[in-house]
């Protein structure tokens, strides 16, 4: 579920019993579609979706993208 306003995003967090791999396939991943990094001239904004899920000990976070060449890269 999203609730949106002007400037944020709220997203409902599911909550897990305890952590199990393959949570993320029955969740709704959601689009990332915000780019807070990205230069309007650049205009590089790969498909990009997201999952979170929590337990008692554990906040899990899934995402998938069609980017072949991942990578971060910070400047001091």
């Amino acid at each position: 579920m999203i609730f949106k306003s002007a400037n944020r995003r709220i997203y409902q967090i599911k909550r897990l019993d305890k952590y199990r791999t393959g949570w993320q396939n029955d969740s709704a991943l959601v689009d990332i579609d915000i780019f807070p990094w990205s230069k309007p001239e650049a205009d590089f904004r790969p498909v990009t979706k997201a999952g979170i899920a929590a337990c008692d000990d554990s906040f899990l976070v899934f995402m998938e993208t069609n980017e072949t060449e991942i990578r971060a890269v910070e400047k001091v």
